[in-house]
This record gives C-alpha cells, sequence and structure tokens, in this order.
C-alpha cells in the first residue's frame, strides 16, 4: 500500500483545505459542519516553517512525540508520519470532529482542559466523541467510520476510487 507524510490530494487541496468530495461524506456521513470543513487549515507540522505561536501551540500540545494531529483555531497541526489514503482518512474524520466541537462550543479548551484534569485522555467528552467516528486507526469495528465503510462503503462517493484497494483489502481481511 501506498504511504505518504502528507494528505493526498484528493483529500487536501493545494491550500491544506479538504476538497469538496470530502466535505460532502463528513457532512452527509456524520452531520459535521459544513462551514467548519470548509474553513479548516490542514497544516504540517515542521517547527521552522510555523510562527512562533504555533510552534508553541505544538510543543505543548506534545505533536509528533505523543500525537498524530493537534487543533488550533481554525487549524490543524498533523505529523509527518507515513500513512496510507486509509489512514489519512481516519485522522482526518477524528480531527474534523475536533473542529466541529470548536466552532459549536465557545468554551472548547476551557473544557477539554478541565476535564482533561480530572480524567484521561479517552475518557474526555471531545475524545469520547471523536473515537466514535473515527478510531484513528482502520480495523476498530466499533467506531462509526468503520461501520459504515463496511457496510455502505459506496457512501464515500467520489472517494472511492482513492481508498477502494486498500479497502477492499482490509475487508478481506476483516480489519475494515
Amino acid at each position: 500500500m501506498i504511504q505518504s507524510t502528507s494528505p493526498p490530494e484528493y483529500f487536501l487541496d493545494q491550500n491544506g483545505r479538504l476538497t469538496q468530495p470530502l466535505q460532502l461524506f463528513l457532512t452527509t456521513a456524520f452531520g459535521l459542519s459544513a462551514p467548519s470543513l470548509k474553513e479548516t487549515v490542514w497544516v504540517s507540522f515542521e517547527e521552522g516553517q510555523l510562527n512562533t505561536i504555533d510552534r508553541w501551540w505544538c510543543r505543548i500540545t506534545k505533536l509528533d512525540r505523543t500525537f498524530s494531529a493537534t487543533v488550533k483555531g481554525n487549524k490543524v497541526f498533523y505529523s509527518k508520519k507515513k500513512r496510507t489514503p486509509l489512514e489519512w482518512l481516519y485522522l482526518i474524520a477524528h480531527e474534523q470532529v475536533h473542529r466541529h466541537d470548536i466552532d459549536a462550543e465557545y468554551f472548547f479548551y476551557l473544557k477539554y482542559i478541565t476535564e482533561g484534569v480530572f480524567t484521561s485522555y479517552r475518557n474526555i467528552s471531545a475524545e469520547r466523541r471523536a473515537y466514535a467516528i473515527s478510531s484513528l486507526a482502520p480495523g476498530k469495528e466499533t467506531d462509526a467510520l468503520t461501520l459504515l465503510l463496511r457496510q455502505k462503503p459506496k457512501m464515500t462517493g467520489a472517494l472511492l476510487p482513492y481508498i477502494k484497494e486498500e479497502l477492499s483489502q482490509r475487508l478481506s481481511n476483516k480489519m475494515v
């Protein structure tokens, strides 16, 4: 399977924004806010290319050491880890749930940090919502993205040609 350190061009355009087919899929499949999807900018984590505040944000959120991506406002910073197209789809879906929550909840970060003080990372309500949509790892049978791909793969519409080979291979292996 092909792996890349950046999301494929059929997921993100040259400006780091989600493509129309991916926006349509995430809105239709999971009810994520269209304006939130449209306004999100994905930025690779290359410390030398970030401004001081963004670099600081990536450091305190342990990007590239602990986590695969972090969200700050309308930006999603992602690590340069190699991923297959299907793995990119899972990561994008997970992080876009956070972007949806940020736009929907005025005090998102305060609530997230407060919950994080009193519970584990996976028990923070925002993480429970995001993991319910996308587990970040193709193969978990309980997240909504896996169930959707397993039961209605054609719902991916224009994205299907790009993930079809990997998807069918994982389905035959009972992984996704």
